[in-house]
């Protein structure tokens, strides 16, 4: 990471007297909130907003702890090129509007401090605001820095909750199974699973056979999981500790070998999006990823995807994701079989 060019300023909302302290004090330790963001070309503010209120409504219990918001910089390589390396694409290599992003930033805190409750001590929102882009990984890894929780829930802006999660039955089940990531499904559960065949077994053969993988049926009070084969960078609740000491470093030894293999880039070590270096590492290795969907394979449908960066308008998303009906399996197939969209290894 380079330092020398990041500035990140944290934001703590006032803070409620000591009298209002939160009974939950499980909680406060156990589970915190981290939502990644970044420049849109339309830059409005509907998506994020429906986000936040969808937190607030869906999952409260999380909401103890500050709320951790990463804005991703709007500094961006000038390198030849940079537009057309695959594995970061116009997501994270397109240039912003600097004035109209540090507009959006300022609506969306103050969206952000308005919605979301300060009556818990400790409660609030916090920001991350890095100077130069560093694509969804480098901003998860610098977020991370601020999560003291045992467990957090990682969203990006545009993907919200559509479902109520008994936090404490989830965290409890994560806890007693040793899972370290359950993801919030877009879709059905059985959809979601079922990618990881044609992604990891047909598309990219030379990651090797699939291991062993079995759901978890609901019993003593924990949720049904259904096991997730691959990686996915939507809506998850995840083991803090599994992020800092088996995700993030995968991530960065891939960047690491691919800058050996002659790849260049301005953006620092580390970013990219976690998906494009351990897509099917979870195919591999699942006892070891212990990597799950909530709830049995015919359930799901936890998260809808907002398409914040080309919506036509609240409600009209254009980028669907696969398992969000017949148009979403057509137009994200390709993702699937591109080693550039998602590289997998």
């Amino acid at each position: 990471m380079h330092v020398a060019f990041l500035l990140v300023l944290m934001t703590l909302a006032p803070v409620a007297p000591a009298q209002h302290k939160h009974k939950q004090s499980g909680l406060r330790t156990w589970g915190s909130v981290v939502i990644t963001d970044a420049p849109t070309p339309k830059m409005w503010t509907w998506p994020i907003e429906a986000t936040l209120r969808s937190l607030l409504t869906h999952a409260p219990a999380l909401l103890v702890n500050s709320v951790v918001i990463a804005f991703d910089g709007a500094e961006t390589s000038s390198a030849p090129g940079a537009e057309q390396r695959g594995h970061y694409g116009g997501k994270c290599a397109g240039a912003a509007n600097v004035t109209a992003y540090a507009s959006y930033k300022m609506r969306a805190k103050a969206l952000a401090t308005n919605i979301l409750p300060t009556q818990y001590e400790g409660g609030g929102v916090r920001f991350v605001e890095p100077e130069a882009r560093q694509c969804l990984a480098g901003m998860l890894s610098l977020a991370m820095e601020l999560v003291v929780t045992k467990y957090v829930l990682v969203m990006q802006s545009d993907i919200s909750l559509t479902r109520a999660i008994d936090v404490g039955s989830l965290l409890g089940g994560m806890a007693a199974r040793r899972a370290n990531v359950v993801w919030l499904a877009i879709g059905s559960n059985k959809c979601n699973a079922a990618l990881a065949h044609r992604a990891c077994h047909i598309n990219r053969p030379w990651v090797g056979p699939k291991s062993e993988t079995h759901d978890l049926p609901g019993k003593n009070g924990h949720p049904d999981m259904t096991a997730m084969p691959f990686w996915s960078d939507t809506n998850h609740v995840a083991r803090s500790s599994f992020y800092r000491d088996t995700l993030m470093p995968q991530v960065n030894e891939g960047k690491r070998r691919e800058s050996l293999h002659g790849g260049r880039s301005s953006i620092p070590r580390g970013s990219g999006f976690p998906e494009h270096f351990v897509f099917c590492k979870p195919w591999q290795n699942h006892s070891a990823w212990r990597t799950f969907l909530l709830g049995a394979p015919n359930d799901g449908y936890f998260s809808t995807h907002l398409d914040g960066r080309m919506a036509e308008g609240p409600g009209k998303p254009v980028q669907l994701h696969t398992c969000q009906g017949a148009r979403g399996k057509k137009q994200m197939g390709k993702s699937l079989r591109s080693r550039h969209l998602i590289m997998g290894a």
